[in-house]
Parts: structure tokens; C-alpha cells; sequence
């Protein structure tokens, strides 16, 4: 998606070409790039005071909270202008120079990509240290595993620390019924220290479900022995809490008539759900129960119906984010397409179902693509100019290796390059 937004970006640079042709050229007569703002989307303007907390409502459908005194300022009682740019379609995504390639190759399945800036008097301002801003992103069937990326739009990095961690877990273990192991040693104490859990456990258990049984016999010797999970478990933490159990020391034996005998127990991990950050921000909460129309329309009057619908997220910086899932990388191709180099051109393959763009290399007259993903239809498009001359080439097939190799660039129009943009944001 970071190639597919390039290559919008400089399609739409080539519309704005024809307004303006002078501008493609340079004293020593060489090509060059046209600017991209003056084909940029829009931004909307939310006009606020810094002194207050507020909700922001984007055309889109983001929601962002602006906690009171979030930023930096010369003068406090002057308003501030937020401006928000929304790359919502794959349209907005492609006029622009984006791309949802990462700098080692990742590819990011973009749901929502932004840009976010504040001024105050036409002079940019940044957020206070240790001030978030907090988006709700609309959830829905193909977003459900996002995250947040930041940077520039050809260089996204994950953002792991920057929204809030919606749970975190700890194990609650045992189901012996005595304090003491038979060496007197405290029955807490060992469990503490050879069945705690790990962030890697956290995860492992979260996406799996949230108990699990571990059942065992301890036999008349005070010995553990028959261990089995009752639900299938993932084998890294299957096999520590395995290794720590055959570890385990003997145990006090159950009696029965004042004899000893063997007894089935069990360990019960639960995996706990805690509560985010922002169910403990009280000027959060509070703003959600204001006259706001929106808010009143949806029915969104208390953060459990804002979870159901939103995935919320913190940010603590301004600039690029995307709301983003990586695409798996299993059954990649690398290929390379012949291409003329007398003029500049850029060339992009754009996934045409999860709308994915790869940017090409140019180099020793190829354009070359390297994992790019073989399961999906693809469409590989350049954009150019020479004398003033839009130029324009595409092939496509139904995956990466059926590719004619062939692709030839061809005069165009800006007209017919806009219609071309259109087709693909669809």
C-alpha cells in the first residue's frame, strides 16, 4: 500500500502538469517531479482553545480527543487550528506521495492514513510532553487486527508503545488444597517462581482463550505425574510449564482414612483482563457524556458501546500515522520488467484486492519488484513525461508471475491518466 500511494501521489502530480507546464522543466531543460501539494486532499479545520478538553469529529468518521493544555504554546488564550488530511480511499491514497511499503519491505494493509498538524496564527505548534491524543478508529470486519504506524508516507515503523495495550494478563494458578509442600516450603512461593508468566505467555494465551486447565496426579508419594492440558495450548508454553512441573517438589500426600492416596488436581490459568488506561481517565469519560449530536445519534454514551464500535489508540506525536495490519508474506515472487530510462518515470505494482502498492527500483533498464505477493491480482503501472508529454504504461494478470514482461509507455492525457486513478481506487 506505501508503493500504491506513491504512485497516486505522482499520478496526480501529472494532472496538475497540464495546469502548469513551465513547472516540469528546469533551466538545464531536465524533467522534473511536480509538486504534490497542489493536488493534496483538503485538510479539515478544527478551530479550538488549548484550555479545554475536546472531541473532534472528522467527515470520515475518526474521532479524536484532545485532552485540555495537549500543546505547546506562545500565547494559551489564542485558539489553535488542527488540520486534519484523511487518506480514506485508495483514490485520496494514490494522488498522493504515499506508500504502504515498509523500509524493509513489510507491507501494510492500510485501513486509515492521516496527517496531523496544528498551528496557532499560521505558526506550527507541537504537543506538550507526556500529552496524548487519542483516535477511534470505526471497526469493522477487515480491520480487526490494526495497529498504529507512524513516519514519513515511505517509511512507516510500527508504533507498539504509543497506544494503549487494550489488556494485560497475569496467571492465577493452583487448585492444591494445602499451603505447604511436604519439605515445609510455602506452595505460593514455588509457584511464583517456576509458573509465572511472561509478556510472550500474555499474548500466546490472550489469542488462544482466556483459561486454561492443566490437570494432574498427585500419587500417594506426594509425586506430580499425568500431566495434560485440557484445551490445546501453544507448544512454546506448553513445554515450560512442563519442564517446571516435572521440577515440581512433593507435595503433601491427601489421606483417606488416614492413609495415602493418589489425588487428580489441577492448575487453572486464567488469563485476566484489566482495564485500558482510558477507563481510568476521568476528564475522558466525562467528555463522553456531553450534548455532543453525534455522539447522542450513535447512542455512544458510555465507553463500553464506544469499544464495541472503535478501536481507540493514544498518540503521542503529530505528523503521518497509519491504522494498519501487515500483509503475510508467504508465497512472495521477485520479478523485474524491462523499462525505457531516457525520461522520469515512476512505476508501481498495485495489489488490486487488498489495494497494496510495491514500489519498483529502477536501475540498469529494469524495474525491478522484490516480495511481492503471488496470490492476488496484479497491475503494474508507470506514469512519465518527456517534452512536456504525459506518458502512461500498464499491464496486469491474474498474479505477480503470469506478467507479460512487456510494458511500453505510450503518449497519454491527463484526463485519461485521472480516469486511470479512478479505475484502481475502486
Amino acid at each position: 500500500m506505501k508503493c500504491l500511494f506513491v504512485y497516486i501521489g505522482f499520478l496526480l502530480l501529472l494532472v496538475v502538469a497540464c495546469k502548469n507546464k513551465d513547472a516540469t522543466v528546469d533551466h538545464s531543460g531536465a524533467p522534473q517531479f511536480f509538486s504534490y501539494q497542489s493536488i493534496d486532499v483538503s485538510p479539515t479545520k478544527f478551530s479550538i482553545s488549548n484550555n479545554r478538553d475536546t472531541l473532534l469529529f472528522s467527515p470520515n468518521g475518526l474521532i479524536i480527543f484532545v485532552p485540555a493544555f495537549s500543546f505547546v504554546l506562545p500565547q494559551q488564550d489564542v485558539p489553535v487550528d488542527i488540520l486534519l488530511k484523511e487518506y480514506s480511499n485508495p483514490t485520496d491514497i494514490l494522488a498522493q506521495n504515499i506508500s504502504t511499503q515498509c523500509q524493509d519491505g513489510t507491507l501494510l494493509i492500510a485501513n486509515n492514513i492521516i496527517h496531523l498538524s496544528v498551528q496557532q496564527q499560521g505558526k506550527n505548534v507541537n504537543l506538550a510532553p507526556h500529552h496524548d491524543l487519542r483516535l477511534h478508529i470505526k471497526r469493522n470486519k477487515s480491520n480487526k487486527d490494526i495497529v498504529l504506524w507512524r513516519g514519513e508516507p515511505l517509511a512507516w515503523s510500527e508504533l507498539p508503545f504509543d497506544h494503549p495495550k487494550l489488556f494485560s494478563h497475569f496467571l492465577r494458578m493452583g487448585r492444591y488444597k494445602r499451603v505447604k509442600l511436604a519439605s515445609g516450603q510455602s506452595l505460593r512461593a514455588w509457584e511464583k517462581e517456576n509458573l509465572s508468566k511472561t509478556a510472550e505467555d500474555e499474548d500466546r494465551l490472550w489469542k488462544k482463550q482466556k483459561y486454561i486447565f492443566l490437570d494432574y496426579t498427585i500419587t500417594k508419594e506426594g509425586k506430580i505425574t499425568n500431566l495434560s492440558f485440557r484445551e490445546k495450548v501453544d507448544k512454546a508454553f506448553e513445554r515450560k510449564i512442563w519442564n517446571n512441573m516435572k521440577k515440581h517438589p512433593p507435595c503433601v500426600p491427601f489421606k483417606k482414612n488416614g492413609k495415602a492416596i493418589a489425588t487428580q488436581c489441577e492448575y487453572h490459568f486464567h488469563v485476566h483482563q484489566t482495564e485500558p488506561k482510558y477507563r481510568n481517565d476521568a476528564a475522558y469519560l466525562d467528555i463522553l457524556h456531553r450534548d455532543y449530536p453525534f455522539l447522542k445519534e450513535k447512542k455512544l454514551d458510555h465507553i463500553d458501546k464506544v469499544e464495541l464500535q472503535y478501536h481507540i489508540f493514544n498518540i503521542g506525536r503529530l505528523g503521518w500515522i497509519a491504522a494498519a495490519k501487515t500483509m503475510p508474506t508467504e508465497n512472495t515472487v521477485d520479478f523485474k520488467i524491462p523499462i525505457q530510462q531516457d525520461f522520469i518515470a515512476e512505476v508501481k505494482a498495485v495489489l488490486e484486492q487488498s489495494k497494496t502498492v510495491v514500489k519498483g527500483t529502477i536501475e540498469d533498464g529494469y524495474v525491478l519488484f522484490k516480495g511481492v505477493p503471488n496470490n492476488e491480482p496484479i497491475q503494474i503501472i508507470g506514469f512519465g513525461e518527456k517534452d512536456k508529454q504525459p506518458l502512461l504504461a500498464s499491464i496486469k494478470a491474474g498474479s505477480a508471475d503470469q506478467l507479460d514482461k512487456t510494458f511500453a509507455f505510450a503518449n497519454s492525457s491527463y484526463d485519461k491518466i485521472k480516469a486511470k486513478l479512478k479505475q484502481l481506487g475502486n
